[in-house]
């Protein structure tokens, strides 16, 4: 079976330095409501770790390593393959999110969990190359805007325009395989998100 294969990872865009959007350790738990991982975890965008402790609180004695440009590992020349899942928030900027997901397609043997914009769904070259070859398994719809973090430190970024959703691809077996479909699950709302503005 054929997969779509990263290409060469976009150039920098003008978004926050390093498209440092972090993501609220709510989302990891929403996530897991309804993704149960079938190795270790690899986050790798995981900036100051905030999903990092998500996903460890969310499944506690499961091995989860965070990596980051940040600290010296450039996800997008990572060639070595992943035993386990791969779970992130990838940075947007330049078609990054695409070349994330790929790449990390590409490189987990286990299941691979990526939160990105609902967006992401559509468009003819992203169903040509992604979702017609290697299609998700679930779609966890979150029904809010999801509020990032600017850095470590910051508040929350009220100025979020779209809606995400976590797209979760099965284990690289039952990818080759393509014996399954996809199923929507929608995410409750939580209390962090009642200054929603859509």
């Amino acid at each position: 079976m054929s997969t779509a294969r990263a290409e060469k990872p976009p150039e920098q865009g003008k978004r926050r330095k390093l498209d440092d959007y972090e993501t609220p350790p709510h989302e990891g738990l929403q996530l897991a409501r309804f993704f149960k991982p079938s190795g270790g975890i690899l986050e790798p965008a995981c900036g100051s770790g905030r999903l990092v402790g998500a996903l460890k609180e969310a499944f506690p004695g499961v091995r989860i390593n965070g990596t980051d440009i940040k600290t010296g590992h450039d996800y997008t020349k990572r060639t070595k393959t992943w035993a386990g899942d791969i779970i992130t928030n990838p940075p947007y900027r330049d078609g990054l999110a695409d070349f994330f997901t790929t790449k990390s397609l590409e490189l987990a043997d286990g299941k691979v969990a990526m939160l990105l914009q609902s967006g992401f769904l559509w468009g003819s070259g992203r169903c040509d190359t992604l979702h017609l070859v290697t299609p998700p398994e679930l779609i966890i719809v979150l029904p809010y805007r999801v509020y990032f973090f600017e850095g470590p430190k910051g508040k929350p970024i009220k100025s979020q325009y779209f809606n995400h959703a976590w797209y979760c691809w099965p284990d690289r077996e039952t990818r080759e395989r393509r014996d399954y479909g996809t199923r929507v699950a929608w995410a409750p709302k939580i209390a962090d998100n009642d200054d929603d503005f859509g």
